[in-house]
């Protein structure tokens, strides 16, 4: 799982490798907030916080925020990133609202896109409503990267200092505003369970396991194995039901859960059918991918279904599924975490932030 945090003093030793990876190897340490000049991680956190409040940041600098992309797995930074909340002169022409760095031995690995995709909806908190990022004309993969975050290129610049030509782009951070999300159900959610697992129209395409109809025998015994199995149980197991926004209603519902021995995961998305028709299935499974790969950060995903279930086949691929091959009629399709983040959808700002526990979303 991958989180992007401010920093603190809990990773003081990390904040100190992740400086001396880049004085090693000579590499510029854009979007450390002075870092590269701080040898004292301490002092360079104190400076991190004064700079978020326009009262106490110093006076030649803009207020910022700093943050870190840690992988949980080892606590290790594996990127930084700063967002400035306005612009002085040069900011505005070559700097831009974000600069960002990448551990030089953890590259080529889709963090910078991510952390880019992160950093998105923070700055729409800000109240900061388009985002300019710059890069060096030439530098093919911070391009990439700003391109995959949505950047719509604007112009080209000299910048006279470091004698370099900066291409200067922009991204909307709200983007398209979700009409779904996900929801951790609660023991008392159990009717919609029941009421999707017991109507023949939705389980139709479960008919050869659980002829006549693919209705489940016993939701009630399956509900009380997701509640104590399921939910909570991420990266190994995760469980939630799609709601739509506008007025609470479920819809569907979305899984994933590791195969023995694997490090893939398995899927399952189901909408419900009187809600079918409308674009959730392509929707739940962004949601699922959102959470599946930005936040816990799994390797790879695995769906596989009949062929003539041409929908389904048609937005896994528009997700970026590919074939691993047809068996007996059912086609088997996987993404992993790299291709996610190397494609479009991986750069959408995420979607996970809807995330919602319980009655309050009711």
């Amino acid at each position: 799982m991958m989180k992007l945090i401010e920093p603190s003093i809990e990773y003081e030793q990390q904040i100190r490798a992740y400086r001396k990876e880049f004085l090693d190897c000579g590499d510029s340490m854009d979007g450390t907030g002075g870092l590269k000049r701080l040898d004292d991680p301490r002092v360079w956190i104190e400076l991190s916080n004064r700079c978020r409040d326009p009262l106490t940041a110093p006076p030649d600098k803009v207020p910022a925020t700093q943050y870190m992309l840690v992988r949980e797995a080892d606590r290790k930074i594996v990127g930084m990133l700063q967002i400035r909340h306005c612009f002085n002169p040069y900011l505005e022409k070559y700097g831009g609202h974000i600069g960002y760095s990448v551990a030089p031995s953890e590259r080529r690995k889709g963090y910078a896109t991510l952390m880019l995709a992160l950093a998105l909806p923070k700055c729409r908190e800000l109240g900061i409503d388009k985002v300019l990022i710059t890069c060096i004309r030439g530098n093919e993969g911070s391009k990439r990267t700003i391109l995959r975050n949505g950047g719509v290129y604007e112009s080209t610049v000299h910048e006279p200092g470091e004698g370099v030509d900066l291409e200067r782009y922009w991204i909307d951070p709200a983007g398209q505003e979700p009409e779904l999300r996900l929801y951790i159900p609660r023991p008392e959610d159990a009717w919609f369970h029941r009421q999707m697992l017991t109507d023949p129209a939705t389980m139709a395409y479960n008919a050869p396991w659980f002829p006549p109809d693919g209705c489940i025998p016993d939701p009630d015994a399956r509900w009380g194995d997701l509640q104590a199995n399921w939910i909570g149980k991420a990266p190994l197991r995760f469980y939630a039901f799609l709601q739509r926004i506008a007025d609470g209603a479920f819809v569907g519902d979305v899984n994933y859960h590791r195969a023995p021995g694997q490090d893939a995961c398995d899927m399952g998305i189901v909408i419900y059918a009187p809600e079918r028709g409308k674009g959730y299935g392509r929707q739940g499974l962004e949601l699922l991918l959102d959470r599946a790969f930005r936040i816990d950060a799994v390797p790879c995903l695995r769906n596989d279904f009949e062929t003539a279930r041409g929908a389904a086949y048609r937005i896994h691929r528009a997700a970026g599924f590919r074939e691993t091959g047809t068996k007996d009629g059912v086609v088997h399709l996987e993404l992993t975490l790299e291709e996610y983040l190397a494609g479009p959808h991986g750069a959408r700002p995420g979607r996970t932030e809807g995330l919602s526990e319980g009655p309050k979303c009711l």
